[in-house]
């Protein structure tokens, strides 16, 4: 599946790996002294944005810039994957990218949380970059979300999200994918049950 709903998101951002003359570097490097570019991750820059960006916007710049910086080799998933579908998340993103462990292992970090489930095999892309599929998002977040946060992104998943093209899953999809064993099933079973897409609003759910 591919979703277009940011497709210009490449131009906001700056990369220092583009700066390859001393003229270059030393211009950006005024620029970010000034605040004219604002530092994103390392390598990574944009513009200051022109009011304060909501929670979710602010994880999606993070998501945005890691992508840039490793190329689109990642797939985004939980809450960076949740913030690229549009989901509502209830409570404030950490600093830190969720990415599927499998660009050659390693640890987690302080900017990265590495989840040890293999890169998955169907994966949607969204404005080109590889996120897990909505549903896969969606149990993700009933898995380890409190239970408004859980609640709200179901549910909106269920209704249809209209920034990502009225993209939804449908019952039977969910039930398929809770039908399973693992870490946090029990509750993600139990939020399934209590969704019924009808909330219409991350508060109401």
């Amino acid at each position: 599946m591919e979703i277009s709903i940011d497709p210009d998101w490449r131009t906001r951002f700056t990369r220092t790996a583009h700066a390859v003359t001393a003229p270059e570097r030393n211009a950006l490097a005024r620029a970010a002294r000034s605040g004219r570019l604002q530092r994103v991750v390392r390598g990574v820059y944009r513009e200051p944005p022109p009011r304060p960006p909501s929670r979710e916007d602010s994880h999606r710049q993070l998501v945005y810039a890691h992508d840039l910086r490793t190329e689109g080799r990642r797939v985004f998933v939980s809450e960076s994957a949740a913030a690229l579908w549009r989901l509502p998340v209830i409570g404030t993103p950490p600093p830190i990218v969720h990415v599927a462990d499998g660009i050659g292992g390693g640890h987690s970090s302080r900017a990265i949380m590495r989840h040890a489930t293999g890169v998955p095999r169907d994966v949607a892309r969204i404005d080109g970059i590889r996120v897990t599929t909505l549903g896969e998002t969606v149990v993700s977040l009933l898995r380890t979300r409190s239970l408004a946060g859980g609640l709200a992104a179901v549910d909106s998943a269920l209704s249809g999200i209209a920034e990502a093209g009225g993209a939804r899953i449908a019952r039977e999809e969910l039930a398929v994918l809770l039908d399973r064993e693992g870490r946090g099933m029990g509750q993600a079973r139990l939020l399934g049950a209590l969704a019924d897409g009808s909330a219409g609003s991350p508060g109401r759910a």
